[in-house]
């Protein structure tokens, strides 16, 4: 398995809309997934490939990279991954230092996440109750 799934595909995907529909750039977080040793974790690009990811999407006039974004993983410990997303945050932010945002944290650990930096967190549940998916079940 690639470091990061399907990325380049999608970042010239994203940069040729923006260009064609857009009268300006595309503002753009790179999904992080923190899942270690996970062979398909919630998500996104390897924290091994942030830096190439993070370089592709900088390098384009119609993406504007504003930083990062994650979920914990499921049953894992949200202050051990949310201090990882921070590191991969300063480290981003040491090469493309407008990628200042951070969002991470949902309902469920909010506190973990703004303790680690958030600067934008998802608190959908916690408002709007728990979604039920188009099968019945309860998603969280």
């Amino acid at each position: 398995m690639s470091i990061v799934r399907n990325w380049p595909p999608l970042a010239a995907a994203l940069a040729s809309a923006a260009e064609r529909l857009r009268d300006q750039p595309l503002d753009v977080l790179l999904q992080v997934d923190l899942e270690e040793g996970a062979s398909a974790g919630r998500g996104g690009v390897a924290p091994s490939g942030v830096a190439a990811l993070a370089d592709e999407v900088a390098g384009s006039p119609a993406l504007r990279l504003l930083g990062l974004m994650a979920v914990a993983p499921l049953g894992g410990d949200p202050d051990r991954a949310f201090a990882r997303l921070a590191e991969l945050g300063a480290t981003l932010r040491g090469d493309h230092p407008e990628a200042r945002w951070i969002s991470a944290g949902m309902s469920s650990d909010l506190e973990s996440a703004v303790r680690h930096g958030a600067t934008h967190v998802r608190v959908g549940s916690a408002l709007l109750g728990k979604r039920v998916s188009g099968h019945g079940s309860v998603r969280p």
